[in-house]
C-alpha cells in the first residue's frame, strides 16, 4: 500500500506543479535547459516564515524558477537562480537547511550563470537573509551538471543529491 500512497502523492504534486507552470512569469531555454521563471528580477516573492508564522516578502535580484523535466529532493522540479553570465562554465549547487531549526537538509538551489562561487553565494544570501538556510555549496562543470540534473527525471533526486554531497560524477 505505501507504493500506492507514494504514487498518489507524486501524481498530486505533479498536478500541483502543472497548475503552477501556467502561472510562470516566463519560459526560456538556457544552454539546452528549459527554464521556467516563477519570479523575475524585480518581482516580489511571498513566502511563509516558519519561525514567526508570518508571511514575508523578498524583492528578487535575480530570476528564480526551476529546470523543467527534473526532480529535486522535494519531489518538484530542481530550483534555480539565473545569473547574468549566460556563458558561465560552472553551476554552483547550494544545499539548504530546513527552517525553523536549520538542522535538517532541505533541498538544492542551482546557481546558473554566475561568474564565481562568491557571486553565487552572495546572490543566494541576498534572497535568504537568515544564515541558517545555507548548508554548503559545490561547483560543477556545466556539461556534467546538465547531464546529471536531466537524469533526475528518470533516476530520481536521490542520485543527484548523492552526487552533490560527494562530488562524484561517475
Amino acid at each position: 500500500m505505501p507504493e500506492f500512497d507514494d504514487a498518489l502523492y507524486l501524481a498530486f504534486r505533479l498536478l500541483e506543479k502543472r497548475a503552477k507552470d501556467e502561472q510562470l512569469a516566463r519560459r526560456f531555454t538556457l544552454k539546452d535547459l528549459e527554464i521556467g521563471v516563477e519570479h523575475d528580477k524585480g518581482s516580489v516573492r511571498e513566502w511563509h516564515d516558519a519561525e514567526t508564522d508570518k508571511k514575508r516578502k523578498t524583492i528578487m535580484k535575480y530570476p528564480y524558477g526551476y529546470i523543467f523535466n527534473t526532480r529535486g529532493m522535494d519531489q518538484e522540479h530542481v530550483d534555480c537562480f539565473i545569473g547574468p553570465n549566460k556563458d558561465a562554465k560552472e553551476v554552483y549547487v547550494i544545499t539548504t537547511n530546513k527552517p525553523p531549526d536549520f538542522v535538517q537538509e532541505d533541498e538544492q538551489k542551482c546557481m546558473i550563470g554566475f561568474n564565481s562561487a562568491a557571486d553565487a553565494k552572495e546572490a543566494f544570501i541576498d534572497h535568504y537573509k537568515k544564515p541558517g538556510f545555507f548548508r554548503n555549496m559545490k561547483a560543477f562543470p556545466y556539461a556534467k551538471f546538465k547531464e546529471k540534473v536531466l537524469a533526475t527525471a528518470t533516476n530520481g533526486p536521490a542520485k543527484l543529491a548523492a552526487i552533490i554531497r560527494t562530488g562524484a560524477w561517475t
